[in-house]
């Protein structure tokens, strides 16, 4: 009995679908198949804690039903296993772990183990007799269930099971397969499995369907007999660059067609992939987003509604699975409450009732007859400086085509998302029910009073080229159509540098594109203007090459004639051989491995129709051997031009200086700036973000991350300069402040390092970098220098130290001090001098110079050969700092040292001490800490308000530990040097809020709230300034130590470039004083 599967679906299955009764005593039950929501499961086996019992699942409609059956078991050393066959053949074997399930697809008789990974579900181990095999997962998950690859039966062998085939995430094969069942004549054996000789690889599922079905013989294989046989073919294939599939396609016709033709010839049957949120299968271990959200709660809530039909291309349908997932995960985020994407927020306070007649009646009448005396002032009074109109008619969205102005809103409320995210521009989605140029034209000008620009979105060509062209010249704010010169601004970017990379000259270049629509004629035009030719560049319509002849015929609209070839015609194949550069817009998989090899040298390819590329890149990379630089629309290849890295910073750029449009000078500029920040180090934060892959500038990286958040202050303001030296700026900015305050968008700990960084640079600083052979601290080092900040002075190996330079493309030559190849027996005296009372001999003292940089850095700084050290990136915090302390010392006039982090809010600043070296600090030293943290915050501008913690206010309990903080008060209070607020001891939470100190304790001398807070011990401070980062959102700087004699700073392993750049920063300043 089959249930939601058609007749000839059921007929092509390799085993009928049966179903038992509710309390039957088979140890099976079937299902219909976990591709179909009309699953129904009328008995389960289960096994809990070794006991077997049957219970009864009436009528389950959906997977997540199911799922819901399953719940319930309890949680045992022995997790519960549940049997449930689909066709009879496939058994699945889910196991709840905790609230968790996972299922796996095995033949009768296979033990699936199912183990909770941190990661997420995913680890699978097989038990055979003859062996384990682990299957889709990653190293670590391998090593963990001891597995190892599957014996597979040599020539002439039969068995009765072979794995099957599947899918796995990014790289690695589920399973590697050598050999196949194929079930023919009623007979069973084995065949090989190999590549189809003189076949390329296919480029899409069709093309691999048109390969191996119909029983296609790729190349005989001789038997022992001698006699060629047919043979099923296993193919490794790519979809989209991110998933490596391995199986067979029987064929890619109607079921129904399919069906009949396979009851009658051997078949191969090889069952798709199952996607991790829609069907009970387990998740690829590489998606780990997706597995961690698999669940008995969410699994199968909506699943894929392909069929099982055995005759359809599983590549097709494992396809079909993933974008239904990624469908309905996009419906589900769409109409969470509240529905949409984007909100209003008020900016100014709305809680009392004067608040309320300043915003609105009575109040709100006084900017307004200033702006009627003053149009201008309505930047001042207003947020139409800030807000930008995203409009469209909804007649070419994305790859929907004209889908209306209403269906296109969520297209244009996450532009909206994107400028707020990227640029912090405010934006109204406006869609217009307007197809005629005239009427859309004169709605959009009637807006301009509301709007400081406008972006148009989504409008279909040639239309899009007039109404861009009126609005330009009859509004005066800028005007811009994405579509157009979005891709053309982020791709000339890349096409610079790939240019530079690739040895070749603009000027000279063959480009050919592929597409001649809005966006493509615009890319032309730019890359014109870059300083390519117009008799260079080729352009390809569905039609072919566009020559004059076809522009004089009237075959081509006037935009397209622009770039009329005086050829004689062709396809794009003709049009590639010999070019330099190809440009696609157009659409996927139209350009083939051939006409790649039939390029230039070293060729260009930026493949961008989303969203599948006209080539892969794996396809273009692996068609030659020389260098290829390939781009695309996606974000899982290298090199992603995507428009989101230029219309939020250029609109951010002209609306700052108020411009009046959008030029060309502005868009050169904002290539300029992104092809010359592609060149610079990039953050560990971002290649974190993309996955800690090496980031640097060379084919694969000619283009910067989209989530780089230095492209804000490095774009923008070269946009605003471009709009102040064209003409078109209506206000002047300085551009180093303007850089600035874009910089304190990001953050305020930004904002506060500014500060630090200006004070450093007016004085740079020798530097010792103690643990030199380490890459962060020579890209840190390289950053030092670039940007005169400090002297960097690298210790270490000086060979390793010169390899590594090399190896990251780096171009300076940094000093550095080896003490293999320098004479430092001078500092092992001085070592010796200051440590021979502490049981430190001469020999011992020279050899923790030449051994240990931590202890020659210290001595150089002791020395005053360098000014300040670094280190403890790769040492514990306590062996770091320990020969700093031993060698440096405290400050003459103290002996206590602290650790102190800057801990940066949205909305304040806070410093916090001692986090890293006082254990149990008496009241001397606690003030003494409050009086170096005071000072310390003074050096980045903030005037120091002290509080000086216990769990007591102001005496409310009375014993020994809040005796302590309280005296240290009384000392402070009476010392005439501290000029700074300090007041305790009180609680963290009367420290930080203002209505608790001027209210309930209005006599402190605190008037506002603290912003120094001072621990009352080592404990206290290191969790209080770590729950403040991780729970408080604040951004850490630090530690930062004072109270030392000279400046010394201990980094944290886990530190970043940023943050050994900021230290030493700081360290600059101490030494500045």
């Amino acid at each position: 009995m089959s249930r939601g599967l058609s007749s000839a679906e059921s007929g092509g299955l390799s085993a009928g679908l049966r179903v038992e009764g509710p309390l039957g005593a088979r140890k099976r039950a079937f299902v219909t198949g976990t591709y179909e929501l009309a699953d129904r499961v009328r008995g389960v086996d289960e096994g809990v804690g070794g006991r077997r019992r049957h219970v009864a699942v009436e009528r389950v409609g959906s997977l997540g039903a199911l799922a819901e059956a399953f719940e319930g078991v309890p949680s045992r050393s022995t997790p519960g296993r549940r049997s449930v066959a689909c066709n009879g053949d496939y058994p699945l074997r889910p196991v709840v772990v905790g609230r968790r399930l996972a299922a796996a697809v095995g033949r009768s008789g296979e033990r699936f183990d199912f183990l909770e990974k941190r990661q997420g579900v995913g680890a699978v181990r097989l038990d055979r007799a003859n062996g384990r095999h682990s299957a889709g997962l990653s190293e670590r998950s391998r090593n963990a269930i001891g597995g190892r690859p599957l014996p597979v039966a040599g020539a002439g062998q039969e068995r009765e099971d072979v794995l099957a085939v599947g899918v796995d995430g990014v790289s690695q094969p589920v399973e590697t397969v050598d050999r196949l069942k194929q079930l023919a004549g009623g007979e069973v054996r084995l065949v090989e499995c190999r590549e189809p000789a003189g076949v390329d690889e296919p480029s899409s599922p069709a093309v691999l369907s048109e390969v191996v079905s119909e029983g296609v013989d790729p190349g005989p294989r001789e038997r022992a007999g001698g006699v060629a046989e047919p043979v099923a073919v296993r193919r490794q294939v790519q979809i989209d660059g991110r998933v490596r599939v391995h199986g067979a396609v029987v064929d890619a016709d109607a079921p129904e067609a399919a069906a009949a033709r396979t009851r009658d010839r051997p078949r191969l049957v090889v069952r798709p992939p199952r996607p991790a949120r829609s069907t009970l299968a387990f998740a690829p271990n590489s998606h780990r987003s997706t597995v961690r959200r698999v669940g008995p709660k969410r699994l199968g809530s909506r699943g894929s509604t392909a069929s099982l039909s055995a005759s359809r291309s599983f590549l097709l349908r494992s396809r079909m699975g993933r974008s239904m997932g990624l469908d309905d995960d996009a419906r589900e985020y769409h109409r969470e409450e509240p529905p949409g994407k984007i909100a209003i927020e008020t900016t100014k306070p709305t809680n009392t009732q004067r608040d309320l007649s300043l915003a609105y009646s009575p109040g709100v009448a006084a900017p307004c007859r200033d702006i009627a005396a003053d149009p201008d002032s309505v930047f001042e009074y207003t947020a139409k400086g800030n807000l930008v109109a995203v409009v469209s008619n909804g007649s070419a969205v994305l790859g929907l085509g004209d889908i209306g102005a209403t269906a296109s809103k969520p297209v244009m409320e996450g532009k909206g998302v994107l400028f707020k995210r990227f640029a912090d521009i405010d934006v109204f989605d406006i869609e217009l029910d307007i197809d005629a140029v005239e009427p859309f034209c004169e709605t959009v000008q009637a807006m301009e009073p509301t709007f400081g620009g406008v972006n148009l979105e989504d409008i279909k060509a040639p239309e899009c080229f007039e109404i861009e062209s009126r609005l330009r010249e009859e509004m005066d704010v800028p005007v811009f159509h994405d579509d157009q010169h979005g891709t053309a601004i982020i791709s000339g970017a890349a096409l610079m540098n790939a240019v530079d990379i690739s040895e070749k000259e603009l000027s000279e270049i063959e480009i050919v594109f592929s597409g001649a629509g809005a966006s493509a004629i615009a890319t032309a035009r730019f890359y014109v203007s870059l300083g390519a030719r117009k008799e260079n560049i080729t352009m390809c319509d569905s039609s072919g090459i566009i020559t004059e002849a076809r522009a004089a015929s009237g075959d081509v609209n006037e935009y397209k004639s622009e770039f009329a070839k005086n050829t004689g015609g062709g396809d794009l194949a003709d049009a590639m051989a010999g070019a330099d550069v190809f440009v696609g817009l157009s659409v996927g998989g139209i350009v083939s491995p051939e006409m790649v090899r039939s390029m230039a040298a070293n060729p260009i390819l930026f493949a961008m129709a989303n969203p599948d590329p006209e080539i892969t890149y794996a396809d273009a990379k692996n068609a030659r051997d020389d260098t290829v630089i390939m781009a695309t629309g996606r974000s899982d290849y290298p090199n992603m031009v995507n428009n989101v890295l230029g219309f939020p910073f250029l609109f951010r750029g002209a609306l700052d200086v108020r411009a009046t449009e959008i030029n060309e000078e502005m868009k050169a500029a904002a290539a300029e700036a992104l092809a010359e920040l592609a060149r610079q180090d990039v953050p560990d934060a971002v290649v974190k973000a993309y996955g800690d892959d090496p980031l640097q500038f060379g084919p694969d990286y000619v283009i910067p991350k989209p989530l780089d958040p230095r492209v804000l202050f490095e774009v923008a303001p070269r946009v605003a300069e471009a709009a102040i030296e064209s003409g078109c700026a209506r206000t002047d900015i300085d551009l180093q402040r303007y850089r600035e305050r874009l910089e304190a968008r990001l953050g305020k700990s930004r904002e506060m390092m500014r500060v630090v960084l200006n004070k450093a640079k007016s004085d740079p600083k020798r530097i010792a970098l103690a643990e030199g052979t380490d890459g962060k601290m020579i890209r840190a080092a390289h950053q030092l220098s670039e940007q005169g900040i400090a002297e960097p002075v690298l210790l270490g190996d000086e060979d390793t130290i010169a390899r590594t330079v090399s190896e990251l493309g780096l171009s300076f030559r940094p000093e550095v001090v080896d003490p293999n190849d320098r004479d430092v027996s001078a500092y092992g005296e001085q070592l010796h001098e200051l440590r021979k009372r502490k049981g430190v001999t001469r020999g011992e003292a020279d050899q923790l110079v030449s051994r240990d940089t931590n202890y020659l850095a210290s001595a150089m700084v002791k020395a005053g050969d360098v000014d300040a050290m670094l280190t403890g990136l790769t040492h514990h915090y306590p062996s770091a700092l320990r020969p700093p302390l031993e060698v440096v010392g405290s400050a003459a006039e103290t002996d206590t040292v602290a650790g102190v982090y800057m801990l940066t809010f949205r909305d304040r600043v806070v410093f916090c001490a001692d986090t890293t070296v006082t254990q149990d600090p008496d009241a001397e030293t606690l003030a003494e800490i409050t009086r170096h943290t005071a000072t310390l915050a003074r050096r980045f501008n903030v005037e120091p308000r002290a509080a000086v913690l216990s769990y007591s206010d102001f005496g409310s309990v009375d014993n020994e530990r809040t005796r302590t903080p309280r005296d240290a008060v009384e000392i402070l209070h009476g010392d005439d040097g501290v000029d700074f607020p300090v007041d305790g001891e009180m609680q963290a939470d009367t420290a930080v809020v203002d209505d608790i100190l001027n209210g309930t304790y209005e006599f402190s001398e605190l008037d506002e709230a603290a912003n120094v807070l001072v621990f009352p011990n080592l404990e206290a401070g290191n969790i209080g300034y770590k729950l403040l980062q991780r729970l408080g959102g604040a951004e850490a700087t630090g530690p930062m130590l004072v109270g030392m004699d000279k400046p010394v700073h201990v980094l944290q392993r886990d530190d970043e470039v940023k943050d050994i750049v900021n230290l030493a920063s700081v360290a600059v300043v101490d030494a500045q004083e």
